[in-house]
């Protein structure tokens, strides 16, 4: 069976969504804060401006990845375990990077949570949704990154079993 996927990722609007929905809630509970209604706390005024502040770093953070230069991105499952990830900067340089799938990375149902290392150390993680890839592609990518996932415990795990095996014969 061929684990080969290549998939062009894009920014998730969900994502971005719950980053304000969250900012929205840290404003609310900021106000809620500066006017006593969060009920007995502990140096309200500070709660109010810590929950401001947060709101507004997230709201930063939003626009800030809304307004940013499009970039094209693709990741390539290639190979048996191998990562590929290709990003280009509007029309100049594009980087290829061979990655590897660090033990950290979460894979469910809904969002992957890829923790990828290059060649010269660990990469920032990538958050994809389901709205990050194609429609149809977010299972297909999902079943080949459980694929590379658990290639390396098979591996040991039969590594193990052979080498007991030597040992006991």
């Amino acid at each position: 069976m061929s684990i080969a996927v290549s998939v062009p990722l894009v920014p998730s609007r969900l994502l971005r969504r719950l980053m304000r929905g969250f900012a929205g809630l840290c404003l609310a509970m900021a106000l809620a804060c500066a006017l006593g209604w969060a009920g007995p706390a502990w140096l309200p005024a500070v709660s109010a401006v810590l929950c401001l502040l947060a709101g507004f770093a997230v709201l930063r953070a939003s626009a800030v990845h809304s307004r940013a230069r499009p970039t094209a991105r693709t990741l390539d499952v290639v190979g048996p375990g191998g990562l590929v990830l290709t990003v280009q900067q509007g029309m100049g340089r594009t980087d290829r990077l061979q990655v590897r799938l660090l033990g950290e990375s979460t894979l469910w149902p809904g969002l992957l949570v890829l923790r990828l290392a290059g060649a010269h150390g660990p990469l920032p993680a990538l958050l994809l949704c389901a709205d990050s890839v194609p429609p149809g592609q977010f299972r297909r990518l999902s079943m080949a990154l459980r694929a590379v996932a658990a290639r390396p415990a098979a591996e040991a795990a039969l590594a193990g079993a052979s080498e007991k095996y030597y040992q006991n014969h």
